[in-house]
């Protein structure tokens, strides 16, 4: 296992981003919108330079601030960002359905309701997810190749890969190390509980 430099990237006062992460960086500031907590990473400096264009269009002020850190990815503690690479949970929950079927009815919540895994199926080359409304089923579709981007299909895979590290730790971390060890992965989440070392905080002009 290689120790690899990891990008952040944010806007904000560097005074204060330096004071927030004086004692390194934290899993539990982001919930990924709503695929679970972690501390947001990119491998890549480019990506995360465009990452700062992307807040700055979504309106996010600040001065430009790109982290940098260095750590081992252990696949205890790190994961992939489920929203940028959704076809790697989406095509491993397809092709391993008893280990979700497994999970107890009611115990991932979502926005979409209770997931109700007793009750997931294949259909048409899609996971069709059902959820609990309190009053009524509802359900999504989910293909194999989901593209990225895609924020509803990020909080179901990362909420259901949340509970399937605790429930099957041998399974997912075998699992975890093929994603980290990939390429094609260049998004990632640290949802480990120690703070991770930051190098140093890299301020950039507009």
């Amino acid at each position: 296992m290689n120790i690899e430099t990891l990008y952040h990237a944010l806007r904000g006062n560097p005074g204060e981003a330096a004071e927030s992460f004086r004692e390194g960086a934290r899993s539990d500031l982001s919930d990924g919108n709503g695929q679970g907590r972690g501390f947001y990473v990119w491998r890549n400096r480019d990506y995360a330079l465009e990452h700062l264009s992307f807040l700055e269009e979504s309106g996010i002020q600040g001065d430009p601030i790109i982290v940098h850190l260095n750590s081992y990815l252990n696949p205890g503690e790190w994961d992939i960002d489920h929203e940028l690479h959704p076809s790697f949970s989406a095509s491993f929950l397809y092709d391993n359905l008893n280990f979700l079927r497994q999970i107890p009815d009611g115990q991932v919540k979502t926005e979409r309701g209770r997931l109700l895994p007793s009750k997931t199926r294949i259909s048409n080359g899609s996971i069709v997810f059902a959820f609990d409304r309190g009053r009524s089923i509802g359900t999504f579709a989910m293909r194999r190749q989901t593209q990225g981007g895609h924020i509803g299909a990020a909080e179901i895979l990362g909420r259901v890969i949340e509970y399937m590290q605790s429930t099957f730790p041998g399974k997912m971390i075998e699992t975890k190390r093929e994603w980290l060890s990939s390429p094609d992965v260049v998004a990632l989440a640290y949802r480990g509980k120690t703070p991770l070392p930051v190098e140093r905080l890299e301020t950039l002009q507009d």
